[in-house]
Formats: structure tokens, sequence, C-alpha cells
């Protein structure tokens, strides 16, 4: 492209994504190109349309901050990540760069590079120790025992652990004395490992490094700016006392000497590519700026327009001393203009035409151009190469848009929308413009860290615990203790009468966390007292019921046929591409369950668990198109009308391009829609019928019923479940729930119960930021106003009717302008609904309900939640009300409201604290840990088992289940022996210098404890190697004592004393012993003695090594074994 005149240069009449192309001819004549958009989510859209096509340029993104003037929300990590990857690259001035900002964030003012230089440190293997904990220290690292997160650090001996803002994942950093060895990265969640790297950037963990010098500029600014009063200001104190906190976005000039718009860092060397004319934009965010500081200058201290935005002259000078071009399709005889691209036609592909491709053909075939398809998604792309592969006609893939030299080229990557490019004479065609639109999410780098019912990480001090023996306690610590010249690790376990159990550690297999009826009242066992054992007995004689039941109602299934579906491949991809988001692992791998069923003889009984949100509705979708399209019917139950009224909504549009009959059948419907309804299903003329318990009547008969799909089941009563096991017999179910089922059960169940479990977020999701805030300050206002003013709506739970309009009354005093409705159980189905849809059409604001809105709505624009008295409600509905928002790649905000908190029971303290800790993605599983309803198993096994979960707790019930099904199933053929007690005279332990946090020496002597084979064994090793450096020799024994116990395990013995002298061992009837190897190879020579029928003493070897000497003992016991 030829450079035309500083100023405006206008590209006239750009048609679809040709931008792209207008983009890489400017950056080959200038080295630096900012494209100036509206907003940052236009930022993402762009980068990744840059980066799929230009993978070796040099793309940097530079977002505004994501927030409302003045707004003192802590700034989004993504956003923090992106300005420091552009400030690094900037600072390296030779290479080529894109950078892609918005109007905000080159308007507001930024330090000068030099001062942002400060902000962050390369490390590369000649930095020292101390250096990088002192710069750890300095940039706001938070110090902890384990890396998960960014701004956290780890010290273990000659291993440093932390996690940049800006690195993929957590660093490694492995010295030798005062030099680097190693820097590796990790995963943050198995801590392992992987490739080794060079170097690594650290940055702070905040905006910009405030350090002393910029207090010391702050203070000196602050008679510049505002009153004495100031200084008494709680603002003052967290900036003076807490440099690097999350409000300093706003006073950015009060921080440094000399601040600028980013424009200014280029030095006269750029072009510019806009949206909008820049000085007029200006003009208009100046103006919404000054209106939100006449607002808040009468609340508090906040610096005015001028200050934190650059100056108009500024910004005029640069833009008359560099090219600006701006996209528009006005003209101007004065302005020169360009353009050489042309729209496409219609291309899409349509299923309703005998020849779906009929459009394409049309242009396709009387064009003489080159074609190059950008298809990333695999359903689309097998379609389009089915079809030129049925046409002959060839194609390539390439990699870049540069290489394309064949008349037909596919590369695997998106574009918005296609165009012509008549200098060139090529067609570029986006996959929307075949298949429709794709709202492919932003991808995320956050780690979703899962959450496990029976892990003992988390164990803490008086937390109750269930031993195998012993029954419920209170776990009292980890306790070290001198014994017999050794010293040893022991569980203290506190008991009724307040006798205590001392546990040793190789024996943490026999300890699970109890999870029950934990009140004030809960029952301490009794030590030495036979009452546990019958409590045992008792639970095992129902859980033996339960597993035969769940046995005998599989055989049933096995035994009768079903309907097999066949898979319309073709048919099947054409409507999978009508899903506008890209699916998780874990949504596809729950869809080729469902699918593997429907195709199977065997009648299809799934229960599929998801967390809210998380993408299951499309799995009904898809199991209905199948059915629907092998001319069988579907029905679809769910426990509320305004549920039923989404579902049908949502399977219209999806199925709109199709001849399927959709309807719905509610208690609003009336008397002679639903006789209208009755007499089309019973003569197959609706497909598929949508309803809520209504459809359990005996009126509603189906001609050739295939698919029962079940939303949400557990919240239909014992009546009405009783009616669907009728409808069940012989025809597929699939059944939701949003129950988040814990893995101790789901592994229990997954023998007998088909179970998919969708525990992946959708892509880009983020975690809803949840707070407790107080009704009578600032901070209702300030949440409600947050959302209203970015196009949001609100969520108000307030469960009492007759006091919501007061709560309305509140929240019309923060804005009178805005729309409020309310819906509770005393309206009509009809009004209900009304409004319901009023707010999802986004006509209302304010939406003030019951807790009726906790089942199932999707709702994209609610992006706030306020719950009133929320300590009244139990942490699965508190998880379930907090899903309703963040569905989208918004950040949410949920705020609780605690009322009258003098009352509060110690239960509601815990709910609401455990709520706010947990993260709301993939939090269910935590959620139903710590809930004491226990979801999952009262859901899943049924109510009338509740009586044995609390009598002897979850996980126990659920390991004592899964051996009564491997019992049943083996014929009675068990290993009922439990476990091997291992002693020795030596200590093992893990030293408290090695690992010093509690929790996690906890979870590997749990994992120790656990293990079950050599293999297990070294895999832990190699981990702790990893992550904490050389095993020390206390914890060497400790392995080596655990392979003897695995051994003894294998041979069921009861007991394994090592001393230093002889070994005894306590063995049993049951004992898997060769006499004849044990008599004629150790007794008669005098390797060992029988002192009893059951115990016998080795004679040791290998007595100055203790490592050598198990090592001994395994090999004998091996000698004398089956």
């Amino acid at each position: 492209m030829t450079l035309l005149t500083k100023g405006y240069n206008i590209i006239k009449k750009l048609s679809g994504s040709s931008y792209l192309l207008e983009i890489d001819k400017l950056t080959e004549e200038y080295d630096n190109l900012i494209i100036i958009l509206d907003n940052n989510h236009q930022i993402d859209a762009l980068y990744n349309e840059l980066k799929s096509l230009f993978k070796e340029k040099n793309i940097l993104k530079f977002p505004d901050y994501g927030l409302e003037p003045y707004d003192q929300s802590q700034i989004d990590k993504t956003v923090i990540r992106d300005r420091y990857e552009c400030f690094i690259k900037l600072n390296a001035i030779d290479t080529k760069k894109i950078i892609i900002a918005t109007y905000k964030s080159v308007f507001y003012r930024v330090p000068l590079l030099n001062d942002v230089s400060k902000s962050w440190k390369r490390i590369t293997k000649q930095s020292n120790y101390n250096e990088l904990i002192d710069l750890l220290t300095s940039f706001g690292y938070q110090k902890t025992s384990k890396v998960e997160e960014f701004g956290q650090y780890r010290i273990s001996g000659s291993i440093i652990d932390f996690f940049s803002i800006i690195s993929n994942k957590p660093i490694r950093i492995n010295f030798f004395e005062d030099k680097i060895e190693t820097i590796k990265e990790f995963d943050p969640i198995s801590q392992i490992s992987s490739n080794e790297i060079d170097e690594i950037i650290i940055c702070t963990n905040a905006i910009y490094n405030i350090q002393k010098s910029n207090i010391d500029i702050y203070l000196e600014n602050i008679e510049n700016f505002f009153d004495d009063e100031y200084k008494h200001d709680i603002e003052y104190e967290r900036i003076v006392h807490d440099r690097n906190n999350s409000y300093i976005h706003n006073l950015i000039p009060m921080l440094f000497d000399h601040t600028d718009s980013l424009l200014s860092s280029f030095n006269d060397d750029f072009a510019c590519f806009l949206q909008k004319d820049l000085i007029c934009e200006f003009n208009e965010q100046y103006d919404n700026l000054n209106e939100a500081y006449l607002q808040e200058n009468m609340k508090r201290y906040i610096l005015d327009p001028e200050t934190l935005l650059v100056k108009k002259e500024i910004l005029e000078k640069i833009f008359k001393d560099n090219y600006f071009y701006q996209i528009s399709d006005q003209t101007d005889a004065n302005i020169k203009t360009h353009s050489e691209y042309n729209s496409i036609p219609n291309l899409s592909i349509n299923y309703n035409y005998k020849n779906p491709f009929i459009n394409f053909e049309k242009f396709f075939n009387n064009s003489q151009y080159k074609y190059i398809f950008f298809i990333k998604r695999d359903d689309n792309f097998r379609t389009l190469t089915n079809y030129f592969n049925s046409k002959q006609v060839s194609y390539t893939l390439i990699d870049d848009i540069k290489a394309a030299d064949h008349k037909v080229q596919i590369l695997r990557s998106d574009i918005n929308e296609g165009f012509i490019n008549n200098a060139s004479k090529t067609v570029f065609i986006s996959s929307s413009d075949l298949f429709g639109i794709v709202k492919a999410r932003v991808s995320s780098s956050e780690s979703i860290k899962a959450s496990v019912i029976d892990n003992l990480s988390d164990l803490k001090v008086n937390d109750f615990v269930v031993h195998q023996d012993h029954g419920i306690g209170k776990y009292k610590g980890l306790i070290t203790m001198d014994i017999e010249n050794k010293t040893t690790e022991l569980m203290k376990i506190e008991y009724a009468e307040n006798n205590n159990l001392y546990m040793p550690v190789t024996s943490m297999m026999l300890i699970q966390k109890y999870i029950g009826n934990t009140s004030i009242n809960t029952k301490l066992s009794q030590l030495g007292s036979d009452k546990w054992h019958k409590i045992k007995q008792r639970a095992k004689r129902k859980i033996d019921d339960i597993a035969v039941e769940l046995l005998r109602v599989q055989a049933k299934r096995e035994l009768s046929n079903g309907y097999k579906f066949s898979l319309d491949n073709l048919a099947y991809d054409k409507f999978c591409s009508l899903f506008p988001y890209v699916e998780t692992d874990d949504q596809l791998n729950t869809i080729n369950d469902v699918i593997s069923d429907m195709c199977s003889i065997k009648s299809m009984d799934r229960v599929v668990c998801g967390d809210v949100g998380f993408g299951k509705t499309e799995v009904i979708l898809r199991a209905s198109f199948i059915a629907a399209n092998n001319d069988k019917q579907v029905i679809i139950i769910v426990p509320t009308t305004v549920l039923a009224k989404q579902h049908f909504e949502t399977f219209k549009r999806r199925f709109a391009k199709y001849s399927h009959n959709i309807s719905i059948v509610t208690r609003a419907t009336s008397r002679p829609e639903r006789l209208s309804i009755i007499n089309k299903l019973y003569n197959n003329q609706i497909h598929i019928l949508i309803g809520t318990h209504a459809l359990l009547n005996k009126d509603f008969k189906c001609a050739d019923l295939g698919l029962l799909i079940i939303d949400e089941e557990h919240k239909f009563g014992v009546k009405h479940k009783e009616s669907i096991k009728q409808i069940k017999e012989n025809i597929d179910v699939l059944a939701l729930t949003a129950t988040p089922i814990p893995r101790t059960l789901s592994s229990t169940l997954s023998e007998i119960k088909d179970m998919s479990i969708i525990n992946t977020p959708p892509v880009g999701r983020k975690n809803i930021e949840t707070a407790i805030i107080n009704k009578s300050d600032d901070n209702l206002n300030r949440y409600i106003q947050r959302e209203i003013t970015r196009g949001g709506q609100v969520l108000y739970i307030h469960n009492n009717i007759e006091t919501m309009d007061d709560e309305i009354n509140l929240i019309k005093k923060c804005n009178k302008n805005i729309i409020i409705e309310k819906v509770h159980g005393r309206l009509s189905n009809n009004e209900i609904e009304k409004i319901m849809n009023s707010f999802l059409d986004e006509q209302i604001n304010i939406l003030v309900c019951t807790s009726i809105i906790e089942s199932g709505l999707d709702m994209t624009n609610v992006n706030t939640i306020i719950i009133n008295d929320a300590q009244n409600f139990g942490l699965s509905q508190l998880h379930q009300l907090r899903g309703r928002v963040g569905r989208s790649n918004k950040q949410a905000y949920a705020a609780l409201i605690l009322c009258d908190q003098n009352n509060f029971t110690k239960d509601a303290e815990k709910r609401i604290d455990a709520f706010v800790k947990t993260k709301s993605l993939a939090g269910g599983i935590e959620i139903a840990g710590h809930d004491l309803e226990i979801r999952g198993a009262g859901e899943i096994l049924g109510e009338e088992q509740s009586g044995q979960i609390f009598e002897i707790g979850y996980a126990m019930y659920t390991s004592m289940l899964s051996k009564a099904i491997k019992q049943l199933k083996n014929h009675n053929e068990t290993n009922n022996h439990i476990h091997t007690d291992v002693d020795c005279y030596i200590s093992t332990l893990i030293p408290q210098d090695y690992v010093e946090d509690i929790f996690l020496r906890l979870d590997i002597y749990n994992d120790i404890s656990n293990a079950k084979n050599d293999y297990d064994i070294n895999h832990i090793v190699s981990k702790l190697e990893d992550v904490y450096g050389p095993i020390p020799d206390y914890l060497k024994n400790l392995f080596s004592l655990t392979r003897v116990k695995i051994e003894g395990n294998r041979i069921k013995a009861d007991k394994i004393k090592i001393n230093k002298e002889n070994t005894v061992i306590t063995l049993n009837p049951k004992s898997l012993i060769d006499n004849d190897k044990l008599i004629n190879h150790f007794v008669l020579k005098n390797k060992i003695k029988l002192t009893d029928q059951y115990n016998l003493k080795y004679q040791n070897i290998s007595k100055d090594n203790f490592c050598e000497l198990c090592e001994e003992v395994i090999s004998m016991m091996k000698d004398i074994s089956d």
C-alpha cells in the first residue's frame, strides 16, 4: 500500500473481514500499527482473527480496565496480563508490532515506559536465590504452601515456585547452592513440572509496581489535587500502607511524575487504524467522564477528567503528525479514498432445499477466482470436504493465506465474514457464510481445580472423621511423638469421654472425613465399645438390600430390549453445526455416551450430572434430534412452567429448519389446547412434547414414544416419581441433574448405573465474584448501578412476599428511572410467565423475586444477583441461585445481604463462609461436600438411605456400597482382609522442614497410606522430588515401610513389626502362605522361628540400612507365599 497523507485517510467500503488484508498491508509499511476499537470484546475478536491468519506477526492487546468511570472494583487479571505483555514488547524496539487498543485505553494516561518497566524483571540462569526472593516480595507476591494462582510463591529448600501474571503456567526454579540449575513450567493442579525453559519474566501482581518513590510523589501531589481532609480518608491509608492495591488505576497521575497517552510511546513512528473519528470520540468520552465526576465528586475524593485523560491538544498533534486510516462508507472530495473489495452473495447451506448447496454452487461454478475457506470446527470441515469429494473438487489444506496458490484451499481457522478481493482475484469464505454464525468463546488460561469430597487435605482440627474400626471421632491434628527412641508423627482423634486414639500415619487409609449430620449434637463413638460394630452391621444390612435392588434393576434392563436408533451422520452433523458455541471435552464425551446408548439394543437409562450452566441442554437437544429423526416421539418433563417455556423456545429455535412438530403443556395450557395436544400426540402428529408434571396424567398417550427426558428429577414428588417409573419401561431414558455427584459415589454406581459427568465449565466462563454487603451502605447502589450502566440486568432474591414492596422502594432510591418488577408464588401462572418473558426480553432492569427463579433458566444478560437474607438459604440452594448469572464471558457478581447477624446459628455462619470461599465454576462438588443435605446420595440412591449415611458418614457409606456390589457380582468371593499393621524401630515420617504446611503433609500421608503397589509409591516419590527436592531419610524410611505393608496386604498378614535384629510377622488362617516353602527354605535353615501357629520371627541380615532391610523382608514374604 502506498501511504497517502498525514492525518485522516479514508478506506472506503470495506466488505466482510477485508480489513484484515488492509491491516496486513499497513504492517508492511510501518513498524508499529495501532488499531483502536470500541471495547475489549472487539479487541479479543480481532486478535483471534489476526492470529489465525498471520501466525508469525507480533500481535499485542492493550485493553482498557473494563470498568465504569471511577469504579473501585478489582481489574480483571486477563486485562493486567494483556497490558503487561504489550508494555514488555513495546520496550523491545527491534520487532514490528500490531497493537489493538480501545479508545479508553489510549485516552487515559499511563506512566512512561521507563517507569512501567520497573514492574517486571527478566529471570535467567544467572539470577541468584536471594535476588529472586527479594523480587517476589517487592512485587507483592503472596507466600503460600502451594502455588495455584497468579501472584503466589512458595519456597521449599532449594526450590522456588511462583506464578507470574504473564505466564501460561506457574514456574519452578531449582537452585544448586545460589545459582539456578533449572527453570521449568509445572501444572497448577498436579504440581508436576514439565518442559524446561531458559528464562522467565516476573511481573508485579498489580497494574503497576508502586515503589516508595511513587508514594513520595503521591504525598507531594496531594496538595495539588485535594484538601488536607483527604489525609483522613480511607483511600489515603490504603495507598500509603498497601501500595499494590486495586484502587490505584483511578490515581495514576498522582503516583508518577510523567504520564501520557499510549500513542506517545511510539515517537511519531506508527500508523493508526480506526473505526471512528479520534477527536470526536475523545470529546464524547470526556463528557461522559465529566458527568460521572460531577456525581461522584460529591461523595468522595476523585481526580477530574482533565487530570485522568490526556490533553486534547496532544491528541490533535499526534493526529496531525501521523497516518490515520478510518473505515467509512462516506465520500468526501477533499479526502483520498481507497477500496478494492466486494461483499460475497448469499452462500448459506439450506437444508430445506433439495440441494442444500445450491446457493454456493451458483456462485462457485460461475467464478474463475481462487477460493480460501476458513473452517475451524471439525463438523463443518467434515461437511464441506465430503461435499467437495462427492463433486470431485480437489482442495488443499494451507497454514497461511500467503501460501495460497491453488483453486480451492482450506485454512483451519476462523474469520468473521467473507469477502471478495478483486485485486488478487480471491474469494475469502468464512464458516458463518456457509453454516451460520458461530459464537466462539474467548479461551481462558485459568485452570479449574477439581474438588473431591473424600480428600483429607483440607481436614481441619475439630472436623469429624470416621475410623473404620472405631467409629466417629474428632480430628485433633498431627502430633509428633518420641516412642521407643524413634520420632513418629501420629494422627490424634478424640472420642467420647475425652478418650484419644493416636493412629500411625501408615494406617490413614482407615480414616475418612465424616460427612453427615455434623451438628453440635453429633455423638462421638466410644472407644472399646461394641456399639460402633452394631451400627456398621445395621448399615451393612440396609446397604446389602440396596445393592441387591440396584443389581436387580440393572439385570432387568440388560434382559429387556429397547429400540435401536440409527444415526444419520450427515443429518446429525448438520444439526450439530447449528450449535453456536465450542463444546467442552466433558460435553462431547457425554454426547458420545448418549449416542452409544441410543444406538444400542439395550434401553438407555443414563443420568447426566452437570453443574449449572455447563451445557446439559445441548445434550438433550442432540438426543431429541436423533429420536425424532428415527420417527420416534420425545417427552421432556421439567419441574416448573417457566423452565418448560424456556426449553420450548430453545427447541423451537433449534428445530426451526426442520419439520418436526414441537408442543408444550403446562398448567397454563387451556383445556381445548390440551385436548388438541392429547389427540395429536396419540396420532403421532407431535414429535417432541415439553411440559411439567401435567404430562404424567394418564390422558397423555404417545403413539410411538422412543425417548423420555427428565430434567431435575429430584424436584418431583414421590407420586410423580412413581408415574415416571411406569413410563420408563423399555424406552430410552435420559435424566438431567445439576446435582454435583462426588467421585466416590459416581465410581461406586458406574458399574450398575450409566452416568456421565460434565464438570468442565464452558470456555471463557469466569468465576462469579461473591461478596457479603451491607444493605445500609453504598454497596447495594454500587452493585445495581454497575450492572445497569453496562446494559445488564439484576436479580434481587427476597423470599418474604409480605415485605417485597419495601425492598422495591429501597432499590428505587438508587435509581428512580430503572424498571422493576416482582415475581412470587402467589401470582398466577400467566402473570409469572408474562413478567418472566419481559425480563428475558430485557424490558425489565431488575427482577425482585423469591427463589422461584432457582431452576434452570438461562439469562445471558443477567450478570448480577443480590440475595437478601442469604443466611436463610441452604448451601446447594445458594449455589443454584448464583448459577443463574455468569452465563456469558462478562464478569458476573453475587452479593449476599445478611440480616440480624447477631442471631446467626453456627451452621448459618459455616454455610455462608463455605459459599463465599467456593468458586462458582466447578464448585458444585465442593458445595456438595460442605452441604448437610448430602445431595448426591439422597437423589441418586433415595432418601430412605439418609439414615445410614448420617450414622456412618457419607464416605464410609459409599465405600461399603461399592464393596457390597462387587461382592454380589463376584458371587460373594471377595477379599475381606482389611490391611496389615506395620511398625518398626526407626523414625518414619515427613519432616516438617521438608513439607511445612500441615494440610499438604496430611494429604501426602493419605496418598502414601493408600498406595496399592510399587507404581503408586514411585509416582509419589517422583512428584515429591519434583515439588520439594531430594527425599529426606525419615521419609525414605516411610516409603520402605509402606512397601512392606503393601506386600503384607498381599499375603494377608495381620501385623508386621520390624526390629533391628528380627522381624515378627503375625498371620491368620487366610494368609497366603506356602507351608512347604516356609518350612524347607526358612525354618529348617534357621532363618525363621515359629513362635506359635500364626507368629513367625525372621532373623534380619541387613541391620545397618533400614531401606535394604525392608527390601529383604519383602523378598522373604514373596518367597514364603503362594
